[in-house]
């Protein structure tokens, strides 16, 4: 037995089963990650630290926390006096040299005050940072992929299992009951929308209020004992998910997005939810069909297990792997989706970046291949490195 294999038995370590080109490719990805989570400090024109009349302060941390809690940055100061230690990029994604208000190549001399200040993958038609703007899209990739995903799965999985543990016939309800369950549903979704929209505190507490009134309303009708009706709550999920799949993605975001005042990343993680969620249920709801026909399903429901506690202790665990597989692909598609609306203008707030706006960019001026080269094969690295994280993964049929 080799020293190798020996020690790995020994310690049970899993030997790595990916190839070179898997591994490498991962790595760049958490690198990808940090770099977006972090671009506050990697390129900035505020500096990381600042000792000035005694006191240690941290003007490009505010940004980094600006960036995680969807706030405005603050506008830099023009000079920053006493000891700092500045940014490794010093621009900021949207910070204009005026000395350089044309494509700039990347190697072309540049009229800079030293090495620290040079733009090394050149600059775009307003002098904006190519380096500093491939930080920032990697920020903003992050956050529209990840937090779209994130929120699809919850919806789907969620609608989708509970479309298999139900079916048509669990769910009863009287008429009134329904009626309400209609229209307080309806407001909800409306007031959830016009809180993110508007950003109005009173439109959320509406919004939850009316939840509130929708759990009340199960209960609420139970004393009157009126004739009930089975609820189809498996065959209205199907429904649904046929009318998502029978019109393309594109035009469901080009029809939704008008329903918001202005572009923000918020309203286009909304949006890329609302289109997603469909994948995660259709999928949620048969792998719960095949769990619900095994015998100690059976053996659970009759022994008087709820259907909360079977949803959650005995459904979710049996169908994560399916359900985290699937999200990553859907991860890639979010942030493929949300380049192609930057890239049409469709996207994020005007005054952002992304990659598919430098790509807009580039359009307009072909000889700017560096507008196209680092943006794209970052985007490429993306895209390829998340279809090689589960290509060893169980395959599903759905």
């Amino acid at each position: 037995m080799k020293l190798n294999d020996w020690l790995l038995d020994k310690f049970k370590i899993k030997k790595d089963t990916r190839s070179f080109a898997q591994i490498v490719l991962s790595r760049f990805l958490w690198l990808f990650l940090l770099i977006g989570l972090f671009n506050g400090l990697i390129a900035n024109q505020k500096p990381i630290f600042q000792l000035h009349n005694g006191s240690l302060h941290f003007p490009a941390f505010s940004d980094v926390w600006a960036d995680w809690t969807f706030a405005k940055r603050i506008r830099p100061k023009p000079t920053y006096e006493g000891w700092t230690i500045p940014a490794p990029i010093r621009y900021a994604y949207n910070t204009i040299d005026e000395k350089h208000m044309t494509f700039t190549r990347p190697g072309e001399s540049q009229n800079v005050a030293s090495l620290w200040h040079r733009h090394w993958l050149g600059t775009d038609g307003l002098g904006r940072d190519v380096a500093a703007g491939l930080t920032r899209s990697l920020f903003n990739s992050t956050k529209v992929g990840l937090l779209a995903t994130i929120l699809a799965i919850i919806i789907g999985t969620l609608i989708g299992a509970m479309a298999g543990i139900f079916g048509d016939q669990k769910i009863k309800v009287n008429y009134l009951q329904g009626l309400c369950y209609l229209i307080l549903t309806f407001y909800f979704i409306y007031y959830v929308f016009t809180a993110i929209s508007s950003g109005s505190i009173l439109y959320l507490i509406i919004s939850l209020v009316l939840l509130f009134f929708l759990f009340l309303n199960g209960r609420l009708w139970k004393p009157l004992k009126l004739k009930q009706i089975a609820l189809p709550f498996d065959q209205i999920t199907s429904k649904l998910i046929e009318i998502r799949r029978s019109i393309p993605a594109l035009v469901w975001i080009l029809a939704c997005l008008p329903l918001f005042k202005s572009s923000s990343s918020l309203n286009l993680v909304i949006v890329l939810a609302f289109i997603g969620w469909t994948t995660f249920a259709r999928v949620a709801r048969a792998e719960t069909l095949n769990i619900i026909n095994d015998g100690y399903i059976k053996y659970i429901e009759a022994v008087g297990v709820g259907s909360r506690r079977l949803l959650f202790k005995h459904i979710i665990p049996n169908i994560k792997d399916s359900i985290i597989t699937i999200g990553v692909f859907a991860l890639g598609s979010n942030i493929l989706l949300e380049a192609g609306l930057s890239f049409l203008g469709l996207g994020l707030e005007a005054d952002e970046i992304s990659f598919g706006s430098m790509l807009s960019v580039a359009k307009g001026n072909l000889i700017a291949w560096w507008m196209v080269v680092f943006p794209g094969g970052i985007l490429f690295m993306i895209l390829f490195g998340l279809r090689l994280m589960v290509e060893n993964e169980p395959k599903t049929n759905i």
